[in-house]
């Protein structure tokens, strides 16, 4: 249980990867309301061969939803009905900021954001029993 726990934080701060800048520029508005997991892409940089908790990673992104509320809150559930993250967002310069269980902040890039499009980018290191792992998250969701 407590893999699953920190797979989650570590697949939370991958679904919110990439909330950061696009060409059009990025606002609360824009991003705000309910966002669902439709794609996850790992790029390693680092470490060692973990294709489970990859493949974890990525079906917890598909399962998940992501709300933006207009309050500057965030709450991410896993099938509709399980909490899977909470805390506060903010955009900064063309940059989603996400804060997660109060103390651990999180940079995405917004790399693509349209009336029902949004995907992300993020730098990830993680430690694992086998050794650190470290990459780049790319995260696609659908309104």
């Amino acid at each position: 249980m407590k893999s699953l726990t920190r797979l989650g934080t570590w697949v939370a701060a991958v679904i919110l990867s990439g909330l950061a800048s696009c060409s059009s520029g990025v606002s609360e508005e824009k991003l705000e309301g309910n966002w669902k997991g439709e794609d996850f892409r790992f790029v390693q940089s680092e470490g060692p061969n973990v294709v489970a908790m990859i493949d974890g990673g990525r079906e917890l992104h598909e399962q998940s939803e992501l709300l933006l509320k207009a309050d500057g809150t965030y709450e991410i559930v896993v099938k509709e009905e399980i909490p899977n993250g909470e805390g506060v967002w903010s955009v900064i310069d063309r940059n989603f900021l996400q804060t997660i269980s109060g103390s651990d902040t999180i940079l995405y890039e917004v790399v693509d954001l349209s009336e029902n499009r949004l995907v992300t980018k993020h730098q990830v290191a993680y430690e694992t029993p086998m050794g650190n792992l470290a990459g780049e998250i790319t995260l696609i969701y659908k309104r």
